[in-house]
C-alpha cells in the first residue's frame, strides 16, 4: 500500500470520528413555537358531545392558561383541554425531523396528575374546524402542580386505538405521520375525576439532530463502501491500463478484419438481394436452400394480377412502388422462419419451411386478402394470384417450383385473384 494512501486512509479515519463526535455532542436544532398571537390558543370540552364540563382559555404573550370544570353525566366521557394552532388552513409544521418535544407547564388538578398528550396530523380528510378530523398522535404524562418541563420522545406517540375503531380516517391507518402538524392539544386524561382542572402552558419546543445518529452512521458506511469499492476500482484501473498496450494492437488487428468481415457481408447481401424490393434473389435462394431441409417445404408462386397495365397506364416509377408495398406487406405476414424471392417482373416465391400445403393455401389466402384490402399507390385496386406446392420426399426443387407455377397458371386461368394448391 502506498504511503499516499495510508495518509488518505487516517485522514477519513479521523474525518468519521469527528463527525460522530459532533453528531453526538452537537448538532442541535430546536423549534420554539411562537405564543405571541393568543388567537391560536383554544378550549374544548365535552359539551359538543352532551356533556356538561366548561373550559376557558386565557391567552398571552407569555403562554396560556386552561380553567376547566369536570362535570359528570351519565354515559358521557368528560373531558376538557386546550388546543394550540399551529397553521392555518391545510398547512401545518413538519416535525418529522425531530426526536423530542418538551413542554413547560404546571397543572392543578381536583385528583390525580396525568395528562394527555395530542398532536394532530392533517390529512386529506381532515377539515380546518374539527380536531378529531386531524390523524391524531398521543400519549399520557404525568405532570405536577408546579412549573416543570415534560420531556416527550416523538417516537413514543402512537395513533390512538379509540380514534382509530371511530372511523375518524377512511381507512385503518395507524402509521404515525408528522409531517403536517396543525394542532396541538393537552386533554384530562381517561377517568378523571369531576372538580377544577387549571393547566398553565409556559414554552413548548421540538428539539432533534440536524443529521439523525441513524442517517450518520448509513452515511459514513455508505461513503467508506464507496471509497473501498473506488480504492478497488484504482487499483483495477491501473492494471487494466498496464494491458491497455497489448490490448490496443489486438484490439486494431481484430477490427481491421471485423470492418472486412463487414465489407465482404454487404457485398455477399447485395449479391443475394433484389435492391428494388429487399427480397431475396435467386442466387440468395440457393443459398438459402443449402440450409433449409427441403422435406416437407412448400412453395407459394405469387403473382401480381394485371401488373402490365400498371407500368403502361402509370409509369415503372408507380409499379415500382406497388412492388415494393407487395414485399413490405408480404415480410409483415409470414413467418420469420419463411423466406420471401423475387422470381423476376411481379412474381414473388414465398419459400415455407416445415409447412404442409394445405397451411401454405391458408398463408396464401391471408396474403391475398390484405392484398385486396390494402391502399395501393395512385390509388389503385390490386389482387394478386397464388399457386402452392409442397415439397415431395426425393423431389427436385425445380420440380416443386414448376408444380407452384402449373397451380398459379390455373388461378390466373380461373380468373385471377384465388389460391390454387397442387395436385
Amino acid at each position: 500500500m502506498k504511503t499516499s494512501t495510508r495518509y488518505l486512509i487516517t485522514a477519513l479515519i479521523i474525518l468519521s470520528l469527528g463527525l460522530l463526535l459532533w453528531q453526538h455532542y452537537g448538532m442541535n436544532r430546536s423549534l420554539r413555537i411562537d405564543f405571541s398571537n393568543p388567537a391560536q390558543f383554544s378550549a374544548f370540552d365535552d359539551r359538543e358531545l352532551g356533556g356538561a364540563s366548561t373550559a376557558s382559555v386565557q391567552a398571552s404573550k407569555d403562554g396560556a392558561i386552561m380553567h376547566c370544570q369536570l362535570n359528570d353525566k351519565q354515559h358521557i366521557w368528560r373531558f376538557c383541554g386546550l388546543a394550540i394552532d399551529l397553521g392555518q388552513g391545510q398547512k401545518g409544521v413538519n416535525l418529522s425531523a425531530y426526536d423530542e418535544m418538551q413542554l413547560e407547564l404546571a397543572m392543578q388538578t381536583a385528583s390525580g396528575s396525568s395528562l394527555n398528550v395530542y398532536l394532530g396530523n392533517f390529512e386529506a380528510y381532515s377539515n380546518n374546524k374539527e380536531l378529531i378530523s386531524l390523524k391524531l398522535h398521543g400519549t399520557l404524562v404525568t405532570t405536577t402542580p408546579y412549573r416543570s418541563t415534560i420531556k416527550i420522545p416523538l417516537a413514543s406517540l402512537t395513533v390512538p386505538t379509540w380514534w382509530l375503531e371511530e372511523g375518524f380516517a377512511p381507512v385503518y391507518d395507524p402509521v404515525a405521520r408528522l409531517d403536517n402538524i396543525r394542532k396541538i392539544a393537552l386533554s384530562t386524561s381517561d377517568g378523571s375525576a369531576s372538580g377544577q382542572y387549571r393547566i398553565s402552558l409556559h414554552a413548548l419546543e421540538f428539539h432533534g439532530k440536524w443529521i439523525s445518529k441513524t442517517n450518520l452512521q448509513t452515511g459514513l458506511l455508505a461513503f467508506w463502501l464507496l471509497a473501498a469499492l473506488a480504492y478497488v476500482l484504482k487499483s483495477w484501473l491501473d492494471a487494466y491500463r498496464l494491458a491497455q498496450i497489448e490490448q490496443k494492437k489486438r484490439t486494431r488487428a481484430e477490427q481491421s478484419h471485423e470492418k472486412l468481415a463487414a465489407k465482404a457481408n454487404q457485398l455477399q447481401q447485395k449479391v443475394m438481394t433484389d435492391p428494388l424490393t429487399g427480397a431475396l434473389n435467386r442466387e440468395g435462394l440457393s443459398d438459402f436452400l443449402l440450409r433449409v431441409d427441403l422435406n416437407g417445404l412448400s412453395v407459394l408462386f405469387a403473382d401480381m394480377d394485371h401488373f402490365k397495365r400498371v407500368n403502361d397506364g402509370y409509369g415503372h416509377a408507380v409499379g415500382d412502388a406497388v412492388l415494393q408495398q407487395l414485399s413490405a406487406l408480404i415480410k409483415t405476414t409470414i413467418r420469420k422462419t419463411d423466406r420471401l424471392v423475387r422470381w423476376g417482373g411481379e412474381e414473388f416465391l414465398i419459400i415455407c419451411p416445415a409447412t404442409s400445403v394445405t397451411e401454405a393455401g391458408i398463408l396464401a389466402e391471408k396474403l391475398r386478402t390484405a392484398v385486396c384490402a390494402s391502399n395501393w399507390p395512385a390509388d389503385l385496386s390490386m389482387s394478386c394470384s397464388f399457386g402452392a406446392a409442397e415439397c415431395q420426399e426425393n423431389e427436385d426443387f425445380a420440380r416443386t417450383i414448376e408444380r407452384a407455377d402449373a397451380a398459379l397458371y390455373r388461378a390466373k386461368a380461373q380468373g385471377r385473384n384465388r389460391v390454387e394448391l397442387a395436385r
